[in-house]
């Protein structure tokens, strides 16, 4: 393997080596600093004592998912700024998802248009033709030939709301990580002074060298998350072009029309655990997206998916054609949204 063709893999795995390393950065310089441990020592001693420790696990889940969130905050972040460096424009095509999240597109600038299927966060489903063959920007590591960003995400306001993400986040792992240190330092105590009977007392101590009090603190990261969710939506939608080609003439209003379904899935909504909870399960919404694929005229395949509800003798109905591969009835409404039709 030559020199060259190491490039692209350095290139792609250290923006995922940097994303790993910032975070144990990070909470290394906080256990030192503030305790005195070093993250190693913290580690090995919860290998040690899991099986001894109340409440163990919760403390663990509740900082897996912090720290899940906490590296996608800072993997958004390493990527804007590898792609503000050395990214590459990709204007793409849409051709519609090829199931709830991935999208399919082919490159303006590729002679045979050859399709492309990534990951698509913004996006679950199609739902109308009026959204096919229209472009948008991405931008895209240049080593890669995947799909890339959109180009929005390198707007001022998205780096913004993303390096404060980072902070939000950094602030919120800190405190939970903080339990963590705070066991091994009650039971190996250093030359620091902390209190021993609670985390949260030890971290009021912390947070009061810096002028803040517990509840300061929380309201500085609530606030710097409300910031951050508002700099997302103010962040300008990603410009879409008008359509680079002409739909099909039989790809009109009001007509009935075949179409393949490919996938079945499940709706889900957002609910509340209890009416004193604060938190939320996805529950089944009753709903069904059915996702269909059409061939006649066009140049790709193409994907358009609608909504239906769960009514299980449609459902068993659509399930054979997906087994057989069988195209049913749609109906196209004004917006040339798809209905199920007679089938």
């Amino acid at each position: 393997m030559g020199t060259y063709s190491l490039i692209p893999i350095i290139y792609m795995r250290s923006q995922l080596i940097l994303s790993i390393i910032i975070p144990i950065v990070i909470l290394h310089y906080f256990s030192m600093q503030f305790y005195n441990l070093s993250l190693w020592h913290v580690i090995k001693w919860w290998v040690s004592n899991i099986s001894n420790i109340n409440n163990a696990f919760p403390t663990l889940l509740g900082l897996f998912f912090t720290l899940f969130v906490y590296f996608l905050s800072i993997s958004g972040l390493v990527n804007i700024l590898f792609l503000s460096v050395a990214g590459e424009k990709q204007e793409l095509v849409y051709l519609g998802n090829i199931s709830g999240d991935k999208s399919i597109y082919y490159d303006v600038k590729d002679a045979s248009k050859t399709p492309i299927v990534g990951y698509d966060m913004e996006r679950k489903y199609n739902f109308s033709f009026n959204n096919l063959y229209r472009s948008e920007l991405f931008l895209k590591d240049k080593y890669s030939n995947s799909i890339g960003t959109r180009a929005n995400r390198l707007h001022v306001l998205s780096f913004l709301a993303s390096s404060i993400a980072f902070i939000a986040f950094t602030f919120t792992t800190v405190i939970i990580f903080n339990i963590l240190i705070h066991a091994a330092y009650v039971a190996n105590p250093t030359d620091i002074k902390l209190p021993t009977d609670g985390a949260l007392l030890a971290f009021d101590s912390i947070a009061n060298k810096f002028g803040f009090s517990r509840k300061e603190y929380f309201i500085l990261t609530g606030g710097l998350i409300i910031v951050w969710l508002g700099l997302n939506i103010a962040t300008p939608k990603n410009k879409v072009s008008e359509p680079l080609q002409v739909l099909p003439s039989y790809i009109k209003n009001n007509k009935t029309i075949l179409g393949i379904p490919n996938e079945i899935t499940i709706r889900y909504v957002k609910q509340r655990r209890s009416a004193d909870s604060n938190s939320n399960n996805y529950v089944d919404s009753g709903e069904r997206y059915i996702n269909f694929s059409f061939t006649k005229g066009f140049e790709h395949t193409v994907y358009v998916a609608t909504l239906i509800d769960n009514d299980s003798d449609i459902i068993k109905k659509i399930e054979q054609s997906i087994t057989d591969q069988k195209a049913i009835n749609l109906t196209l409404d004004n917006d040339l949204n798809i209905k199920l039709g007679n089938h």
